[in-house]
């Protein structure tokens, strides 16, 4: 399943974590750890960002919003704006995961 965004979310570890009450509990500790002492396993309840608003990671998302909510797309990939501010804000924001993300999508358009 591949996010507006270009991330795989089954390849995620909040979206693998809202599928396993275990790995939600791990991902919680991990994150405490690494500064977000708030973390809690219940956080995780994304199912990917064409569910329910409900379910998803941030309901606030402006990628998602855009490309699902306003432009109707499957992906970003598919907009004649691409790469527009959104993206290039989430390719720059300094998480590996992202750039990558945004790699995948350069890829489908053939860029």
């Amino acid at each position: 399943m591949l996010a507006p965004c270009g991330l795989v979310c089954t390849d995620c570890c909040v979206y693998k974590a809202a599928q396993d009450q275990k790995k939600a509990e791990e991902l919680a500790v991990q994150w405490q750890q690494q500064g977000c002492p708030d973390a809690k396993p219940e956080w995780f309840k994304c199912r990917g960002c064409k569910g329910e608003d409900k379910y998803v990671w941030g309901d606030d998302c402006e990628i998602r919003n855009c490309c699902l909510k306003t432009k109707k797309l499957d992906n970003c990939s598919l907009c004649d704006s691409f790469p527009c501010e959104y993206i290039l804000n989430f390719e720059n924001d300094g998480l590996e995961h992202h750039k990558a993300a945004i790699t995948n999508l350069r890829r489908m358009r053939g860029d």
